[in-house]
């Protein structure tokens, strides 16, 4: 896999989104595992295709990440990326 040219930037302005069939290949910088004020399990993942971006993540059973690995966005939302 290789990664999606400047990714970040059209996933915020929302040119890449998964209505559109969009799947863009971005690379794990590092990530941390946390607990939400609701009590909820999240992750925290740095992400880059060249450029950096954070988001939050709801843990999947089975998915191992480790730093630099690559992960393909299959379900994605703004309010993730802009941490709302």
């Amino acid at each position: 896999a290789s990664l999606t040219p400047r990714a970040v930037e059209e996933i915020t302005r929302e040119y890449l989104t998964v209505a559109g069939g969009h799947r863009p290949v971005l690379q794990v910088l590092k990530f941390a595992t946390f607990t939400n004020a609701q009590g909820l399990a999240r992750e925290k993942l740095w992400l880059s295709d060249g450029a950096l971006v954070h988001g939050m993540a709801v843990p999947q059973e089975g998915r191992v990440l480790t730093p630099g690995c690559f992960v393909r966005l299959v379900k994605y939302d703004l309010s993730s990326f802009f941490g709302s």
